[in-house]
């Protein structure tokens, strides 16, 4: 490994460290003073820290047990440390310690500015304290108010609830997710060990959304009690994480609860700050029928009509690609009598990638196809807010389906017929997102060149992917408000013979009028919110 070495005296503070910055490059760190910080992560938690893949079957389960954060005394700067082994950390939440980094490498982010410090040993830690959470500064904070001086410190979010309150805190397809005796014992031939992280969507009362990471191993991840229905705060170490499995852009910054006590957000069925104005949820109708339009209620697939909303006002969610639109399940697949498993269903369409564009009689493509939902916001008044958020993934959990679809997508909205309008997502403040397929065991297909083994993608998600959009206030009072949710452009995801790469590098597959492949998407429940 490449390593400069810094020999420059600071002043004993983390935020000095930064300085030492080099264009991402790992610095061996020479005559840095000794400082004074306090330990914010948890050496029992099973959520410090990401467990990456080491191959597409295995995962680095060592990560977490070996990474550290540590912030100054009065909580204005934080760091990671990454020891050298699990063993060498012995690290108790809220000891305060006399920390040397010397010989160890520093890398400084170069976007953030969030410090890591790697290559650790026991000696660094010169003296420790244990103490309690008084060594530590309360930070309350919106998420509208962090900033990346935050990165890697114990932070308490306030006005919290969950954007998606059905199933358990983290709903995934457990399969592919670590082994946990707690509540996959009746099964656990059916564990591949796979993968490790996901993500579940947390909002505030003011507009803002933030990533709320969970690894596999987490055990209050899924206790039987189901999501708070609330609201209240949410405490956690702030990181920035390249949640690849998740669309890569995941938001500057995502927060990682250390314990169940971290969500102190009222389990009861109280009043959030958000209430449901219309939706397709599709609650307890896992695989069962659905109430079309003009159809009625019907179980098999229907193309053209419209599905009626479930929750809340008269709404309609519909496709004009011509995909037949069938009742399925949301994947989350701990069936309802074992812990904490709520199994709700689904909407999948069911077409051809090719199929969410619009060809000329040359096979020029012209335009996209799209999903969209229609709701009334006519109950509410001038000042009020809304919100729609929509979970989603792609494919079947079959490999052969789980290819080619559009992967990068935006959402928009219309007024009362009028033009549509692109959505900035509250997360990440961007206005496109990539879609991931739900993971899938390994498989030899035909992709349209040859028949090739392709093993566990580093691109599959463990579960939905959550999205919140804040809608301008020129939509409330108004008759008519479409939703629009449509590919940015051609690009397909691409499956890879080497798992680890990515799926939309710029070599990805084009999608033109006679690709082969599936265009599967699967919506678990999509509505509005006002408040």
């Amino acid at each position: 490994m490449f390593a400069l070495t810094a020999q420059i005296c600071l002043a004993g503070a983390i935020k000095d460290l930064e300085k030492l910055g080099v264009e991402g490059r790992k610095i061996t760190l020479k005559g840095v003073p000794q400082m004074e910080v306090v330990v914010v992560s948890d050496l029992y938690s099973e959520n410090n820290a990401s467990n990456p893949n080491i191959t597409y079957k295995d995962v680095d389960l060592k990560n977490n047990k070996r990474t550290v954060y540590v912030q100054e005394t009065d909580g204005s700067k934080g760091m990671r440390l990454v020891f050298d082994t699990p063993d060498y950390n012995q690290l108790n939440r809220y000891d305060k310690i006399v920390l040397d980094v010397n010989d160890g490498l520093l890398h400084v982010d170069k976007e953030t500015g969030a410090i890591t410090v790697s290559k650790l040993s026991p000696l660094c830690v010169v003296s420790r304290k244990s103490g309690d959470a008084g060594n530590v500064p309360a930070k309350v904070k919106l998420i509208s108010e962090l900033t990346d001086d935050d990165i890697f410190t114990l932070v308490t979010l306030k006005d919290m609830e969950f954007a998606f309150k059905d199933g358990a805190i983290l709903n995934i397809k457990e399969n592919y997710g670590q082994y946990v005796e707690k509540f996959h014992k009746d099964y656990k031939k059916e564990i591949n060990y796979r993968m490790d992280g996901g993500m579940t969507m947390m909002k505030d009362a003011h507009g803002s959304a933030i990533g709320m990471v969970i690894n596999t191993l987490v055990e209050w991840r899924r206790d039987g009690d189901g999501v708070p229905q609330g609201s209240g705060t949410v405490t956690g170490i702030l990181v920035n994480e390249n949640m690849r499995r998740y669309g890569n852009h995941t938001g500057r910054y995502i927060i990682r609860p250390l314990d169940i006590s971290d969500i102190n957000i009222d389990p009861k069925k109280k009043s959030a700050a958000w209430t449901m104005l219309a939706g397709c949820i599709r609650d307890e109708y896992n695989g069962k029928f659905i109430d079309f339009e003009k159809a009625g209620s019907v179980d098999k697939p229907q193309t053209g009509d419209r599905i009626c909303g479930d929750t809340g006002g008269k709404s309609w969610l519909w496709t004009d690609s011509g995909a037949s639109m069938k009742a399925t399940s949301d994947w989350n697949n701990l069936l309802p009598v074992r812990q904490g498993a709520v199994w709700n269903g689904a909407v999948m369409f069911d077409c051809m990638a090719k199929d969410w564009y619009k060809w000329n009689n040359i096979g020029m493509k012209e335009g996209t196809n799209s999903i969209f939902f229609e709701f009334s916001s006519k109950k509410l008044k001038p000042g009020q807010k809304m919100q729609v958020c929509f979970e989603w993934t792609a494919g079947d959990v079959n490999l052969t389906n789980s290819w080619g679809f559009p992967a990068r997508w935006m959402v928009q909205y219309s007024v009362d017929g009028g033009e549509f309008k692109t959505l900035t997502e509250a997360s990440t403040g961007r206005e496109d997102f990539s879609l991931r397929p739900l993971p899938c065991w390994c498989k030899k297909i035909n992709t349209g060149k040859n028949n090739k083994n392709y093993n566990t993608q580093y691109d599959f998600c463990l579960g939905m992917q959550g999205h919140v959009f804040n809608i301008p206030e020129d939509a409330v009072g108004k008759d008519s408000v479409v939703i629009r949710i449509t590919p940015v452009d051609d690009r397909a995801f691409s499956l890879r013979t080497k798992p680890s790469d990515p799926c939309d590098n710029p070599g990805s597959m084009r999608i033109n009028a006679s690709f082969p492949a599936k265009g599967l998407v699967t919506i678990g429940s999509i509505f509005i919110d006002y408040k």
